[in-house]
């Protein structure tokens, strides 16, 4: 008698388990109750706590909006030229499975680059969104058994005038 060992798969295929894929459970990721990952670069341009405070509120919703949000990345960016000031460009990424949002934004301060980084990557997933449902809704409508009757129904009334 062969008994599977915890971790091991066995020949048996279950219904509805794709090949190759692990026998039980969710694949292995982020759970919903841990936060997703901000990740901060700095180049030319020190990453303060207060920088991080406020690119974390105000990506939050972006959390909300997408809950698959594995990480985001955040590159800050400070332009010397042509002004010592310069200009604050902000990099962002933000990722899900499949799929990886960009956006950049530049402002002369940093938390106007953020709102402008956050306003481009909910576009984003918005547009995203509504790409998903409009190829749902699509598919649905379609399906082979609804558009065969109304062809059906035309092919009987086109009959019963001829006779």
């Amino acid at each position: 008698m062969v008994r599977a060992i915890a971790g091991e798969r066995s020949g048996r295929r279950v219904w509805g388990q794709r090949p190759g894929q692990p026998a039980e459970g969710p694949p292995e990721g982020r759970n919903d109750d841990e936060p997703m990952d901000l990740i901060f670069t700095g180049r030319g341009l020190p990453v303060t706590d207060e920088v991080r405070e406020t690119a974390g509120h105000k990506l939050a919703r972006l959390e909300r909006m997408e809950p698959r949000t594995t990480r985001i990345d955040l590159e800050f960016i400070g332009e010397h030229y042509p002004a010592p000031d310069g200009v604050k460009r902000v990099r962002a990424a933000l990722h899900i499975p499949r799929k990886t949002f960009r956006a950049r934004a530049e402002a002369d301060d940093v938390p106007t680059a953020i709102d402008r980084v956050a306003e481009k990557l909910e576009r984003q997933l918005r547009d995203h969104h509504g790409k998903r449902r409009a190829s749902m809704h699509k598919s649905a409508l379609e399906s082979p058994h609804l558009s065969e009757p109304a062809a059906d129904a035309d092919a009987g009334d086109s009959t019963e005038g001829d006779r």
